[in-house]
């Protein structure tokens, strides 16, 4: 049978085409893959095993409006999205009258309960598996989200520093919160959701506490009279003094004193890790890294819509509790590379 060169130079080329872009279409899933990971790189294999085994979960999509600055240090011309929330006073470190219990503060008065639980809320036998929640802030890309910085206002009470958005810097693939010294007071920082409809779900955050004594670094939720609704809170908070533990605690219509103290047996300041907790109608659970390590359960826990809230601060008057503070640890910094929340 005679041989058609026409045809054999064409089955040739095509089968070198199809074989091109096979191996293009590999290549390109293994950079997605990569991608997808490096996010979370820092705060666990187990969380890099898991976006590989489900890469639909993708970043959050920036909100527009809600752009952040880079880093610069002019407020006037940041563009972080840190406008002052409206309600919220800008008198450059006046109390806010609406906002003095919104920043995870614990309630003077109502001990730390050092590592005991709360009398009345034993764990259950078995506590639930961490859902597989979406990054909605994904700042190693560079994107805040639904976040926006708080500028120009105190919280007034235990917080000894006035929020900038200043020393709220999204750059370089970090959030980075950060309590320092001027000239006549101390400034902090905090990352909150415009949105206060986020409700029963999971809620977690790739981040290394802030580690000086005296200073709180935090992932909570929050809702309260400033939203004009009751006062209701999870926490998740470092204590700059001891960064190898961390505190769980809530409160509902204003009460608090369920704080425990978990002890994670590495120093949180070093490594990025995960923080979360599920937030459910009957019971919270929180997590390290993946792994449920304490659960509350009663029939009176938060049941309000709340903000996302990211903070770092210093104390006045709680000595007890975060330590005094240390002056020469200053400027003391937390960093987030993203968030995650899913509703259940």
């Amino acid at each position: 049978m005679p041989v058609d060169n026409g045809r054999s130079l064409y089955y040739i080329v095509s089968t070198m085409k199809i074989r091109f872009l096979r191996a293009a279409a590999v290549l390109l899933a293994a950079v997605s893959i990569a991608g997808s990971t490096a996010a979370f790189a820092g705060c666990g294999d187990w969380i890099e095993d898991w976006m590989q085994n489900d890469s639909s979960q993708t970043p959050g999509e920036d909100n527009p409006g809600e752009d952040t600055d880079g880093g610069e240090d002019n407020p006037g011309e940041s563009t972080d999205g840190g406008e002052d929330n409206p309600g919220e006073g800008t008198d450059g470190g006046e109390d806010n009258p609406d906002e003095g219990t919104d920043g995870g503060e614990d309630n003077p008065g109502e001990g730390t309960g050092g590592d005991e639980e709360d009398p009345g809320e034993e764990p259950p036998e078995e506590m639930p598996s961490m859902p597989d929640a979406p990054v909605i802030a994904d700042f190693t890309r560079g994107q805040s989200g639904d976040f926006y910085a708080s500028h120009g206002w105190t919280n007034g009470g235990m917080f000894n520093c006035e929020w900038s958005r200043t020393s709220a810097v999204l750059a370089d693939g970090l959030l980075s919160l950060t309590v320092s010294k001027g000239s006549d007071r101390y400034y902090g920082a905090e990352y909150r959701t415009g949105s206060r409809g986020y409700t029963f779900g999971y809620y977690g955050a790739c981040m290394k506490a802030a580690k000086c004594s005296g200073v709180v670094s935090s992932l909570f939720t929050y809702t309260g009279p400033s939203d004009g609704t009751r006062w209701d809170e999870i926490d998740i908070e470092f204590l700059g003094y001891d960064t190898t533990k961390v505190q769980f605690n809530y409160y509902v219509d204003g009460v608090g004193g369920h704080e425990y103290l978990y002890d994670l047996g590495f120093d949180a300041s070093e490594e990025f890790h995960e923080y979360g907790f599920l937030w459910q109608r009957d019971r919270i659970t929180w997590y390290v890294d993946g792994e449920a390590v304490y659960t509350v359960q009663s029939d009176n826990l938060p049941v309000t819509d709340s903000r996302i809230m990211m903070n770092a601060w210093n104390s006045i008057g709680m000595d007890d509790w975060t330590g005094p503070l240390d002056e020469s640890s200053l400027p003391a910094t937390a960093q987030y590379k993203w968030v995650r929340y899913m509703a259940v």
